[in-house]
């Protein structure tokens, strides 16, 4: 599916300083008439989200696995904002775990990277990406990031990767759980070119099990967002919510979305 709308959009309602992609709490709060037409809109499986001049459509009919951009996305592409500066050198970049490729689309409107890695290991993600992003500096890898990563160097690495921890997830597998998150909060800065930039995403939930190990280099923190912990697959386990929050969550209905970036040093 690509880029074709009929007619030009209408605001239909606006939150000032919204949290979720999706609030449905507080449009629940809304006048009946206004609440009914906004839950049938977001039936709908196309969404289309704007962030900063770019836009991404996902249709869930189309890429029904596909995650489309949701909060911790726009947190990530904010960071991104803020850290242009430091990106106006840099070459080549690497997209681990793209979804819908928002954040390389956006990476790529707003740097002059002569290229873009754009990786997962979903098709449906890959061809998400590629309906929405016509740009001839990207280059689409479909399959295992972290062996992607293997013996190369980037100038911009970020990814939003799962964070939300779960008992018993299988350690051999780095996309169930948090081991890539683990692998590239530790390790992550040996696939950067002198100067590069590593920037990914995390919640408080992993936070315990990250960094039980002191990270070897320093990590700054870019973004922080307190968001309601909206994830059905957990609040319909009894024994994952226990879990979370054995783990020392801050609160069993809210989680902490940092953002943390990485700023390898350039060697004298």
């Amino acid at each position: 599916m690509g880029r074709e709308h009929i007619g030009d959009p209408i605001l239909v309602h606006e939150f000032v300083n919204p949290v979720l992609v999706t609030d449905s709490y507080r449009i629940g709060l809304l006048p009946s008439t206004l609440r009914d037409t906004l839950f049938a809109l977001y039936a709908s499986p196309v969404r289309t989200v704007e962030y900063d001049g770019e836009t991404t459509v996902c249709d869930s009919a189309a890429y029904s696995s596909v995650w489309s951009p949701s909060i911790d996305t726009l947190v990530i592409a904010r960071s991104i904002k803020r850290l242009l500066p430091k990106l106006k050198n840099a070459k080549t970049g690497l997209e681990i775990g793209c979804g819908s490729g928002f954040l390389s689309q956006y990476t790529l409107a707003k740097t002059k990277l002569e290229s873009m890695t754009i990786n997962d290991i979903n098709p449906l993600s890959i061809k998400c990406a590629k309906d929405n992003i016509a740009d001839n500096r990207a280059f689409f890898y479909l399959g295992d990031g972290l062996k992607l990563l293997s013996g190369k160097k980037y100038d911009f690495i970020v990814c939003n990767p799962p964070y939300i921890p779960r008992p018993g997830e299988n350690k051999t597998n780095p996309y169930e759980g948090v081991g890539i998150l683990n692998y590239l909060v530790h390790e992550g800065h040996k696939h950067l070119n002198p100067g590069g930039l590593l920037l990914i995403g995390l919640s408080n939930l992993s936070e315990p099990i990250i960094f039980r190990q002191k990270p070897k280099i320093k990590w700054q923190t870019m973004q922080e967002l307190s968001v309601p912990m909206k994830i059905n697959n957990v609040y319909n386990n009894s024994d994952w919510m226990d879990y979370l929050i054995e783990k020392r969550s801050r609160s069993k209905r809210t989680q902490w979305l940092p953002v943390l970036a990485h700023h390898q040093n350039i060697p004298n």
